[in-house]
C-alpha cells in the first residue's frame, strides 16, 4: 500500500507537537484522517486512522438535518409573522372601512367607529369617536342656534311690520 508524500516523518513530528489536530493522508484511494499521540514513558507513537468520509459522515447528517430544521422554523416563523401582520392590519382596513361608510353616509355624525381592543388602532377610533361626538354636539347647537336666529328675525320682522302699520295709520 502506497502511502501519500504529505505523511512523512516531517508530518508526524508536526502532528505530535500540534496535539489535537487531524492530519490528512492518502493511502491508495482512500482519504484517511490521522492524528498522532506519543505514548507516555516510551519512544512510541500511536497513530490512529480513520477514513474521512466514515468520520465526517455523522457531522455531515447533522448538518444537513440543521438545514432543513432551519428552513422549516424560518418557513413556520415566516407563516406566523404573516398571519400576526395580517391580523394587525385588520384592525385598521376595518376602521378604513367603518370611515368610508361614515364618508358615503352624507356625513353622518352619529355612526361611530368599532374602538375595540387597547392598541393603537383602538385609540385612534375612540379618538376618532371622540372628534365626531364633539362635532356633533357643536352642530346641535349650531342647529339649536340657527333655529333661535329664525325665531329671533321672525319676530323682529313682525315687529317691523306691525310698526310700519301702525306708523302709516298715524
Amino acid at each position: 500500500t502506497e502511502m501519500s508524500a504529505q505523511f512523512d516523518a516531517a508530518a508526524l513530528e508536526s502532528s505530535l507537537k500540534s496535539g489535537a489536530s487531524w492530519d490528512e493522508a492518502k493511502v491508495g484511494e482512500q482519504t484517511l484522517l490521522l492524528r498522532a499521540a506519543a505514548i507516555a514513558d516510551t519512544d512510541w507513537v500511536l497513530v490512529t486512522a480513520a477514513d474521512k468520509g466514515e468520520a465526517l459522515a455523522s457531522l455531515s447528517s447533522l448538518v444537513n438535518t440543521s438545514l432543513i430544521a432551519l428552513v422549516l422554523v424560518a418557513a413556520v416563523a415566516g407563516v406566523l409573522v404573516a398571519g400576526l401582520v395580517t391580523a394587525m392590519l385588520r384592525g385598521l382596513d376595518n376602521v378604513r372601512a367603518a370611515l368610508d361608510e361614515i364618508s358615503a353616509g352624507g356625513g353622518d355624525l352619529t355612526q361611530r367607529l368599532p374602538a375595540s381592543g387597547g392598541d393603537e388602532i383602538g385609540r385612534i377610533a375612540q379618538s376618532f369617536n371622540t372628534f365626531a361626538e364633539k362635532i356633533q354636539h357643536i352642530m346641535l347647537d349650531v342647529r339649536s342656534t340657527t333655529g333661535s336666529i329664525t325665531t329671533a328675525s321672525s319676530e323682529i320682522a313682525l315687529g317691523a311690520q306691525d310698526l310700519s302699520q301702525r306708523t302709516e295709520q298715524t
